[in-house]
């Protein structure tokens, strides 16, 4: 089963702003199990180089992945400075 966790300053950081947690947890798992299933099919060529960074309500949200535990990490929360978001 996929799990999802944050640093202990993304943790504070995602507290400052309700629902946000929640949200991202919901995309970054669905993000790993998008790439669980590319490096079935394509046999680990799948680029995973943290940080990785997903655009979250007005937030940019660095993580990184472990697909051998499978495994989410937030790292860091910071506003975004422009771009697209995903709600």
């Amino acid at each position: 089963m996929a799990q999802v966790s944050a640093t202990l300053l993304a943790g504070k950081q995602l507290v400052q702003k309700p629902g946000l947690y929640s949200k991202v947890k919901r995309i970054l798992a669905g993000i790993l199990d998008t790439a669980i299933e590319a490096k079935k099919l394509h046999g680990g060529l799948v680029p995973l180089e943290p940080p990785l960074a997903v655009h979250v309500d007005g937030h940019t949200v660095w993580y990184a992945l472990d697909l051998d535990r499978p495994s989410a990490t937030i790292l860091v929360v910071e506003p975004a400075s422009g771009g697209p978001t995903k709600t």
